[in-house]
């Protein structure tokens, strides 16, 4: 049972009173309000009659324990102080600080972490830059106390870094279901929050999850349960968050608001309170900066194609400089999926933990500081942080890790870390183990979905009940832990020989009708290519959608013209430095997949996807049908890479016949079936 050192304090105070004890006396004992005190009090009810006790109010409002205080005095007693290094101090004292609304005495801060006052006087002098960095002054003045200063936005943001750095998917799945944490300073940042309420709100946002976004990664979603949780019990204090309105509007328009407002209604339902507008923008910003698992594609109409040019240059810049071949279709919807929120977090201000920082540094040295020189110069003038650098890195090392898979056992891997850590495991796992042909990647907060017996190992980077076939290994596998997973399957291997031809057909990466499918999309999409003149922008593509509807690839022209336009209100089309612009969207009106190029008898001025004007002769107009599989929105991802691909690809666009147009396109989607097959 987790007692907090300011509970400490008053419980010592109260077992060893001999008549009852006033609120300001525990008010003054613990150095914070009555009003505190107060709120304390409640808590403590619950934590004394595990001991068999009953703390009683007198009508003063003093208070009193009643029955035999001789467990609860030994328990005391026993209590070991809190040993910290100076980090995990400085970690504990920011957020002690920061949750509290009046200044607090230096010496009940050393008290609380059994230090002395030089200590935490030393700690404090170290958080000071960082305060700064998030926008806050600690101010320190004798007779006055400590507290710290700063918009309540930054203090939200502040809290919420730390507690997030230092909660790991391990240590909140044991607090949440096992009520225990084993690292320490991890549980007493969470007793400064109700652990009640953290699983509260962690309930009420999977529930959510699982029908809106299932596709948060694990630490991303803890993330949001921790900003969540902060929000709440600042809220439930009084202490309101502000945003700019033109910035809350801003943000009510992204798909996110509707994923955020139904949080909220959950959350309003499950705490019976009223969340404000601001923050729920400020849930828009968390669910727009989470880190995304598995392998979800992200829809073609969604794709920044100047983000996608960026992405090829980085790739380019690491395979000169490594001299090594890493450019796959694939690596780049995984960096696409991973930067798209990445640079979100960072032009916010937010920021993620990365537990595999170090152990990444160090196995790939070279990668890394590659890869951060070109990130640093491809994204200037952002600055990434190495955190995001170390994710990065992942991507990379899973393309240069990977070996064509042999056929034979089935893994089940728990990996919650996200996809790039998920990636670089499931590599390491086919490079060393080419037996194991069938890899299911799960999140410790779905292992009920999955059957363990229908595994023949289970790999895993959290711990779980140890049997003979469940491994804890880190996401780079250790030689160690590669000897004792190989030491296995040798084993299993020689007793389950027999079996193993029933493995023979595991390996194929599509299934016929599969192929069928998107062979019949490509022939659709091919056969659509025109190339149409026209003065004006919207003319040209009514005027094209019309003809798409006597083909057939269209049937109902107002509706496709509709979301066209609600697409460009989005943000801008143009696409830098091309000549071209890319309209394009998915609607139930469309029944194939089509694309037109509307080559304009003069330049028009439009907005580009940097939000800049720029001047464009031709108009893409892409669209496919609303409904589609997951390999079928894959190659309309991979269609809208072409337009800013190599320089030769960009010239056919901006200036090829239609004849040039669909050759290139058709020998590209050759290429894709081939590797697709």
């Amino acid at each position: 049972m987790h007692i907090t050192a300011r509970e400490r304090i008053l419980l010592t105070l109260l077992v060893h009173a001999s008549s009852s004890v006033s609120q300001i006396q525990l008010a003054e004992a613990a150095s914070v309000s009555v009003r505190t005190i107060q709120r304390d009090l409640k808590r403590l009810k619950r934590t004394v009659r595990k001991f068999g006790l009953e703390l009683l109010r007198k009508k003063d409002h003093s208070v009193y324990l009643q029955g035999d205080r001789a467990e609860l005095l030994a328990h005391l007693q026993s209590m070991d102080p809190m040993e910290f290094t100076s980090e995990e101090r400085q970690g504990v004292l920011l957020v002690r600080l920061l949750m509290i609304s009046e200044p607090m005495k230096l010496f009940t801060l050393a008290s609380e972490l059994g230090v002395t006052t030089a200590t935490v006087s030393s700690d404090l002098d170290k958080t000071s830059e960082w305060l700064e960095a998030h926008g806050l002054d600690l101010i320190r003045k004798r007779g006055y106390g400590i507290e710290i200063q700063g918009l309540e936005k930054n203090k939200r943001r502040a809290m919420s870094g730390i507690l997030s750095n230092h909660l790991t998917e391990e240590t909140l799945y044991d607090a949440m279901y096992h009520e225990e944490v084993q690292h320490k300073v991890t549980d007493q940042l969470l007793h400064l929050v109700e652990l009640p309420m953290v699983k509260k709100v962690l309930y009420t946002v999977q529930r959510v999850k699982e029908e809106r976004f299932p596709h948060i990664a694990d630490q991303s979603l803890i993330a949001l349960v921790v900003h969540t949780t902060l929000a709440l019990e600042r809220l439930r204090q009084g202490e309101l968050i502000t945003m700019d309105p033109d910035q809350l509007e801003a943000l009510e328009q992204t798909d996110e608001h509707v994923i955020a407002r139904t949080i909220s209604k959950a959350l309003e339902e499950s705490f019976d309170m009223e969340i404000p507008a601001e923050e729920i923008g400020y849930l828009v910003m968390h669910l727009r900066g989470a880190r995304v698992s598995g392998q979800e594609e992200i829809p073609f109409e969604e794709l920044n194609t100047e983000l996608i040019s960026r992405i090829k240059q980085l790739i380019r810049g690491v395979e000169e400089e490594l001299d090594v071949e890493l450019y796959e279709p694939s690596l780049i919807q995984d960096l696409l999926s991973h930067l798209k929120p990445a640079l979100y977090r960072i032009r916010q201000g937010m920021t993620i933990s990365n537990p595999l920082l170090e152990r990444i540094r160090r196995d790939y040295e070279a990668l890394f500081s590659v890869t951060k020189n070109q990130a640093s110069f491809i994204f200037s003038p952002l600055s990434i942080p190495d955190a995001e650098v170390g994710l990065l890195v992942l991507h990379f090392g899973s393309v240069l890790e990977q070996r064509k898979r042999s056929l034979g056992l089935r893994a089940l891997v728990i990996c919650p870390s996200g996809i790039g850590s998920a990636k670089m495991l499931a590599s390491r796992m086919k490079q060393r183990f080419p037996e194991i042909t069938s890899i299911t990647n799960a999140s410790m907060f779905e292992l009920n979905a999955y059957d363990e017996e229908a595994y023949d190992l289970v790999i895993s980077t959290v711990k779980l009940e140890h049997t003979q076939k469940v491994f804890h290994v880190s996401p780079v596998l250790t030689e160690e832990e590669i000897q004792a997973v190989r030491s296995f399957i040798e084993t299993y291997q020689t007793e389950h020989h027999e079996g193993r031809e029933a493995f023979l057909t595991a390996g194929a990466s599509a299934t016929f009708e599969e192929m069928t499918m998107l062979g019949r999309m490509m022939n659709h999409f091919l056969r659509s290519i025109e190339i149409t003149r026209s003065d004006d922008v919207w003319q040209g593509i009514g005027e094209s959608l019309h003809s798409l509807e006597r083909r057939g690839y269209v049937s109902q022209v107002e509706n496709v013209q509709d979301a066209l336009r609600q697409r460009e209100n989005v943000g801008g089309l143009a696409i830098p430095e091309t000549g071209l612009a890319l309209y394009h969207t998915r609607s139930k009106a469309v029944n194939a997949p089509f694309f037109h190029i509307l080559h304009l008898k003069e330049n028009k001025k439009l907005m580009s996807m940097s939000n800049e004007e720029e001047m464009v002769k031709r108009i893409l107009i892409m669209a496919a049908p609303e409904s589609l599989q997951p390999f079928e929105i894959a190659f309309m991802s991979y269609v809208s890479t072409l337009f800013i691909g190599s320089k030769e690809q960009t010239a056919v666009f901006r200036t090829g016949s239609k004849r040039e147009v669909a050759q290139m396109l058709e020998q590209e989607c050759r290429d894709y079936l081939s590797a697709f097959i």
